[in-house]
């Protein structure tokens, strides 16, 4: 019976030590939390911005490659090439 005491006050303590940490912290971030929600509004706004173009940039990107694949292709079409096996007459 006493180690399972034992463990239990060891469990409580430590589980103490934690909610008081964790209240602390609370109490602690509790006025900075108007400057908090301030900061990463702004920041959030401007990351959703930012993904935004990255994403019209890369969506351009990928337009520009796929074109320029069938700009390549298109001449081995137009001569009846089907393979590149000899580049130097599809391209000189």
């Amino acid at each position: 019976m006493p180690d399972i005491f034992k463990h239990i006050t060891s469990w409580l303590t430590t589980s103490g030590i934690k909610v008081v940490g964790i209240l602390i912290t609370l109490v602690i971030l509790s006025p900075m939390s108007r400057w908090i929600v301030k900061w990463l509004g702004r920041f959030l706004a401007t990351a959703g911005i930012g993904a935004l173009a990255i994403g019209f940039g890369g969506q351009s990107l990928v337009k520009d490659v796929i074109s320029g694949f069938f700009i390549i292709l298109e001449p081995a079409r137009i001569l009846g090439v089907e393979r590149f096996s000899e580049p130097r007459r599809l391209f000189g």
